[in-house]
């Protein structure tokens, strides 16, 4: 895979995995921010992409799991006042628990399912 931006990453000093989540990161922040100016709030294909990415150069890398963590969350991102996961479709969450069962984001993903039940339960 060649990456145009190589000689950006080589001033900087940081390694291209590294370039690649930080890359992905800003423009899931990007997307985010952009509910309060426009309707890009919910095209999040532009981040997911970008995660893909990284982890189709670098499956085993140390952004790896985070990445998968986001994706995850990106791809059941809900419509305004929705869950943020689907409680009767918990397959995604069960293989990402399932492939980093001591992942440090564990906690968060009980809070996005509890937070599912009571948006659901209101």
């Amino acid at each position: 895979m060649q990456f145009p931006f190589i000689e950006t990453v080589n001033i900087q000093n940081i390694t291209i995995d590294k370039f690649l989540f930080l890359e992905a990161e800003e423009k899931q922040n990007l997307v985010q921010c952009s509910c309060w100016f426009g309707n890009s709030y919910y095209i999040f294909d532009i981040v997911t992409e970008k995660y893909n990415e990284l982890l189709s150069a670098y499956p085993d890398n140390q952004y790896a799991e985070a990445a998968e963590y986001w994706i995850l969350g990106i791809n059941n991102y809900p419509n305004e006042g929705e869950p943020v996961y689907d409680i009767w479709n918990l397959t995604d969450i069960k293989k990402f628990m399932s492939k980093y069962p001591n992942s440090k984001l564990t906690p968060n993903i009980i809070i996005d399912i509890a937070e599912s039940y009571a948006q659901t339960y209101d």
